[in-house]
């Protein structure tokens, strides 16, 4: 019952704050999230977490607040993990749409692990690997570890490549379709 009144409480103030410019996301897990974290696109910040709380059916029900105008509908919502103490934030990643998500709208997020958890993952592998093996069985393992933790890492560079290179194709597509 108190989480329901902190969810109407939620609903309350963001229909107080520019009601145009707030949309609703629920994720299976919060991972984290607060009130005032950034929500970026583009990686620009547009906006920020007004609430968190829990939807009736125990769902994470985040409120953003957007400075200016509401990303595309169809849009992707993801909680990630911006450095090594835990601070989380939402980035959106836009859709092609010409159609704005309508104030509002609730919408469906995800989490986006990172690197970060990736290498914190390895690492607590490494740990149990020391412990369970012998020194030469051990020090071939952890090579082939390290390559693999390489291997991650280039893969996450090649990610944000292709992030960055996809943010551009659609930030040229909309101005050449005169948005």
């Amino acid at each position: 019952m108190r989480q329901l009144l902190h969810i109407l409480l939620a609903l309350t103030l963001t229909s107080c704050k520019e009601e145009q410019k707030v949309i609703h996301i629920i994720y299976k897990d919060g991972n984290g999230i607060e009130a005032n974290d950034h929500v970026q696109m583009n990686s620009k910040t547009i906006g920020e977490v007004l609430e968190v709380g829990l939807n009736a059916n125990y769902s994470v029900l985040v409120s953003v607040h957007f400075q200016d105008s509401l990303p595309p509908a169809g849009s992707d919502y993801f909680i990630r993990e911006t450095g090594f103490f835990g601070e989380r934030m939402i980035e959106i990643i836009p859709s092609r749409s010409r159609f704005k998500t309508n104030p509002g709208d609730t919408v469906f997020g995800s989490f986006n692990p990172t690197k970060t958890d990736a290498t914190r993952a390895i690492s607590d592998l490494l740990e149990t690997i020391r412990v369970l093996l012998s020194k030469e069985e051990n020090d071939s393992l952890l090579n082939l570890i390290s390559s693999l933790k390489l291997k991650v890492d280039s893969l996450e560079s090649v990610r944000n490549n292709l992030d960055s290179t996809r943010n551009s194709l659609s930030d040229s597509s909309l101005q050449s379709s005169g948005t």
